[in-house]
């Protein structure tokens, strides 16, 4: 349904052509078939990559880019290189989180927010009560504000993730939480200026040896720049969106930042991808989590991660939960529908702005049930649904 409708909204005729079924626009569960995009994988695997790195797919994409008014250069993608780094390792309780680190940003900030939500009873507050809601979105304001102010492309800029994640800053925001208040948003960090996920998609997989995956991908709007490359077939993304074009000038997805997420020659722009494996007590994979949704996908996967490990719930129980988000800029707190309206008015009693506003993120799980049992959850926000449950 999310791709059916996005289809429908979009008026770029390249990518509507793309998506055909017999002479008409694909529908909700119809089978599209792409053989252009098919014929660039297997010359893609057959080269080793070449093809599209400085062979005649590469100067394919590069004659669409330019075509549009794009400056992308051969030897931009002749220059470009995967980086691998070592993952983000954090602890909630005797669970061992293991997540990405810069230039994603989602995994600091989840690392930032459980640390602060571990010197509370969450449990005691009440599922999606007001004053869990109040004290989960107080913490996301502040790690939000700090990810808007420190974090950036660590080949580029100094990035202070061990400050960030320190018992000192961890403290400081507790001392800085007020129960039954909120505050303006220079409560929660300097002010950069006054300031909808849909080409991100998110697998979690564990095999029957307990081995597991949790992949994020992304051409960051629902079809990126809307620019296709005809030969390839191959839909260009819109990633420099994910920069501060200027420094507290909103992106896509209203959030701010300021020169450590400057545009820069080679640099890769600050993203909120937020794949996770979570290992238990004996280092054995307990979950597999992550999500699309552009800037919410961070409190999603924070909210879905508590309401399995706090609240008990399964997987499925826990993505189908109504979710909320703040991103401290701009300074609403959104709520799905689902709540009760007294929550939502005490929310409002205590100073928030509050706007109920449907789905904004898909958060796909996959949780260990039993011994060598796994349970899959699937976000029915983009009518998805577990592609098996798995056992031994």
């Amino acid at each position: 349904p999310h791709l059916a409708h996005a289809l429908e909204s979009t008026s770029y005729a390249a990518v509507r052509r793309l998506f055909q079924v017999g002479g008409r626009l694909a529908g909700d569960g119809d089978r599209v078939k792409r053989p252009d995009l098919a014929k660039t994988l297997k010359a893609w695997a057959k080269s080793a990559g070449e093809d599209l790195h400085a062979g005649p797919g590469a100067r394919s994409l590069v004659a669409a880019a330019r075509g549009e008014g794009g400056t992308l250069a051969e030897a931009d993608l002749v220059a470009y290189t995967p980086v691998s780094r070592a993952p983000l390792v954090g602890r909630y309780g005797d669970l061992t989180l293991v997540t990405m680190g810069p230039p994603s940003s989602g995994g600091v900030v989840l690392l930032q927010a459980l640390a602060v939500l571990e010197g509370y009873d969450l449990e005691s507050l009440g599922h999606n009560s007001s004053a869990y809601v109040h004290l989960v979105t107080e913490v996301l304001q502040h790690a939000y504000a700090d990810r808007a102010h420190h974090l950036g492309d660590p080949d580029h800029v100094e990035v202070p993730v061990d400050r960030l994640l320190a018992p000192e800053r961890i403290e400081a925001i507790r001392r800085a939480i007020w129960p039954a208040r909120t505050f303006p948003p220079d409560h929660y960090g300097p002010l950069i200026a006054p300031p909808r996920d849909a080409g991100t998609q998110h697998i979690s997989a564990v095999d029957r040896d307990g081995m597991s995956v949790a992949l994020t991908t992304t051409i960051n709007t629902s079809f990126g720049s809307d620019v296709v490359d005809p030969r390839t077939s191959i839909v260009l993304n819109n990633e420099m969106d994910d920069f501060a074009a200027a420094p507290g000038t909103p992106n896509a997805y209203g959030l701010v930042g300021d020169e450590q997420n400057a545009i820069a020659p080679g640099k890769r722009p600050l993203s909120s991808m937020t794949p996770t494996v979570v290992l238990d007590a004996d280092g054995k994979v307990l979950m597999s989590i992550g999500a699309s949704g552009g800037s919410t996908i961070i409190s999603a996967v924070l909210q879905v991660l508590l309401d399995v490990v706090v609240f008990d719930m399964d997987p499925q129980e826990a993505v189908a939960a109504p979710r909320f988000h703040h991103q401290w800029q701009p300074s609403t707190l959104w709520l799905e529908p689902g709540f009760p309206l007294d929550v939502q008015r005490a929310l409002e009693s205590i100073g928030h702005t509050v706007t109920v506003r449907p789905g904004f993120s898909s958060v796909q799980l996959v949780v260990r049930a039993g011994e060598g049992r796994y349970e899959g959850g699937a976000d029915p926000r983009k009518g998805r649904w577990p592609a098996r449950e798995a056992s031994r």
